[in-house]
């Protein structure tokens, strides 16, 4: 019984970071796809720091990126509920993924119509160490579990990532003959884009993940319930 209550009491912690988690992902994620039919920003040319000098875009995107963030923290509330020992190396990497998301959103790149060279290098650095850090994130947790579906996805956000990288590096380097077709064949922004989408794709799955995993131990626990009243419901037959 004690067992019982104990899991009963996990299972809705876990629950509740899973709702907190996917609440704040959706609404990111319409924030995102609000702020592209808003604004008159190129989506194939331009990134997504760039929208911060689009008028509404600015607060739009900060939105976007602060859900997503506190999403993530949520993220590994749920995992850590569902049973699942995180390692230290698993849990840096959360740290890294969401301290980039929220100083992004924070400090705005920096443009010639609005230049603020220390924010600039700050909103680099910080998008950069967090697009790094997620796929990390797949790989620790798949040393716990194995989950065909979040290696899968954790390969997938691996190449979108080289992909973006890719991208940008042809694109500062578009003044070259060679480099400019290049450019032309992965488009900086839709390869952003593209990782973006591969980074939430994982984030969807690690969460089904700790969603499943309650949903089965619930099953579990229900029948060593019934086992155990079966048990103790056994009276002897009656005298003849």
């Amino acid at each position: 019984m004690r067992v019982q209550v104990a899991w009963n009491t996990s299972a809705a912690r876990t629950r509740v970071w899973v709702a907190v988690s996917a609440a704040t992902m959706a609404w990111g994620t319409f924030t995102m796809v609000l702020m592209h039919a808003v604004s008159n920003r190129d989506p194939l040319l331009d990134t997504l720091s760039s929208y911060a000098i689009s008028g509404q875009g600015a607060a739009m995107l900060a939105s976007s990126v602060l859900a997503l963030a506190v999403s993530s923290i949520a993220l590994l509330g749920a995992l850590v509920s569902c049973g699942i020992r995180a390692s230290r190396t698993c849990v840096a990497l959360f740290a890294i993924w969401t301290t980039g998301l929220i100083l992004a959103a924070i400090f705005p790149a920096s443009y010639p119509e609005r230049p603020d060279p220390v924010s600039g290098q700050i909103h680099q650095y910080a998008c950069l160490f967090a697009f790094l850090s997620l796929p990390g994130i797949g790989f620790t947790i798949l040393e716990r579990v194995a989950d065909a579906r979040v290696r899968k996805r954790t390969r997938f956000s691996v190449c979108a990532l080289a992909l973006f990288g890719l991208s940008y590096l042809f694109n500062t380097l578009r003044d070259m003959p060679v480099v400019s077709d290049l450019s032309a064949l992965l488009p900086v922004g839709v390869m952003q884009r593209f990782a973006l989408a591969a980074d939430l794709a994982l984030l969807c799955a690690l969460l089904l993940h700790a969603f499943r995993a309650v949903a089965i131990r619930d099953d579990i626990v229900a029948g060593q319930v019934v086992v155990t009243g079966q048990a103790g419901d056994r009276t002897p037959p009656p005298a003849r």
